[in-house]
Order: C-alpha cells, then sequence, then structure tokens
C-alpha cells in the first residue's frame, strides 16, 4: 500500500546496483538549503551494494573538496567517486574510510 504524498515506484536509475568490484560514486549533486538557512550541497551516493543515500556538506566543507580537484560545479561531482570529497581519505577494498 502506497503512502499518501510518497511515490510507490522508485525510478529505474535509483534501482541499478554498481557491479560489485565499483566503488560508491556521486549520482546527483544539488544546493539545498540548512536548517539555519545557510546553503548547503545534498550529495546523493550510489553504493556498490545499489543503496542510494543523500549527504550533506556545509558550503565550506565542499568548497575546499571541489577546490582541491579542479571542480567548478555541483554537476561535475556525477559520476565522480565518493571518496573526492574527503580529502586525504584512506579507503579500503570495501570503499570504507
Amino acid at each position: 500500500m502506497a503512502t499518501p504524498g510518497r511515490s510507490s515506484a522508485p525510478t529505474s536509475s535509483m534501482w541499478n546496483p554498481l557491479p560489485p568490484s565499483e566503488d560508491a560514486i556521486i549520482i546527483d549533486a544539488v544546493l539545498g538549503v540548512g536548517h539555519d538557512g545557510a546553503a548547503e550541497a545534498v550529495i546523493t551516493i550510489r553504493y556498490p551494494n545499489g543503496a542510494i543515500r543523500p549527504v550533506t556538506f556545509t558550503s565550506n566543507a565542499l568548497g575546499q573538496a571541489l577546490e582541491a580537484h579542479g571542480i567548478n560545479s555541483l554537476a561535475e561531482l556525477r559520476n565522480q567517486p565518493w571518496t573526492i570529497l574527503v580529502p586525504n581519505a584512506q579507503v579500503d577494498d570495501n570503499g570504507r574510510t
């Protein structure tokens, strides 16, 4: 039974799992508003098991990561590994820091 106000059918792009050997990737990046009214980036990550989760970053934290990699827009984050957002991340074979 569908919940009022929520879609009962996920889009196909949300449920296409990556091959097991792939790292978690960024599938979307948009601006959002934080609880204090400040701009935040909402980054959507697809994990190797197919799970999709949003992660929020303050504009300052994201700005540092973007600058470190020469990225000029949120759109350029799509299809990048999630570790691009974590400076000096040590990642194991399972994509965990």
